[in-house]
């Protein structure tokens, strides 16, 4: 087909009515209903402790780690690093991580958990542990492990490039 066809053809299919699309089977869309759904459940459960997503996600990571610089807990977390950084001084005024210049790179700010922090991170941790658990249990009965399963060997995938990119 010339160029020329082509540019014709898409002409003509583009002033044609889009398919119809059955969202109901359509797993992008269920996928996003499914985080909206669990997001506001880790919301109401970390609301008991005065902590949103945004620093329970940054408390985690620095769970894993000793330290983390605001990169580490961006490439963590996946959230943008403004919103990383405004997260990190509200966990610092709230005394939850501790923060110093790296001795290494004077550009570089090593964040530590405080003790605080780990006393909250590891409440908020059983509290939404619980939640999501009971959720998923009662969304999927005794089903939930292969679900997770599921979900663990398809973000394997992804983050291994395991997958046709488009």
């Amino acid at each position: 087909m010339s160029k020329e066809q082509a540019q014709t053809v898409s002409a003509v299919d583009s002033a044609r009515p889009a398919p119809h699309i059955d969202l109901g089977h359509f797993a992008p869309y269920l996928v996003a209903n499914l985080n909206h759904h669990f997001q506001d459940l880790l919301a109401r459960s970390l609301d008991t402790f005065g902590l949103t997503i945004a620093e329970w996600r940054t408390l985690v990571c620095l769970t894993r780690a000793e330290k983390a610089t605001i990169d580490d807990i961006v490439r963590f977390t996946r959230l943008p690093q403004s919103s990383i950084s405004r997260t990190v001084g509200k966990l610092r005024e709230r005394r939850l991580i501790r923060r110093r210049d790296s001795p290494r790179d004077r550009r570089a700010r090593e964040i530590r958990l405080s003790a605080a922090g780990a006393r909250a991170v590891n409440q908020a941790n059983r509290t939404v542990t619980i939640a999501a658990k009971a959720e998923l249990e009662r969304l999927l009965g005794g089903d939930s492990e292969r679900w997770i399963e599921a979900m663990r060997t398809m973000l394997k995938r992804i983050e291994n490039r395991e997958f046709i990119d488009l």
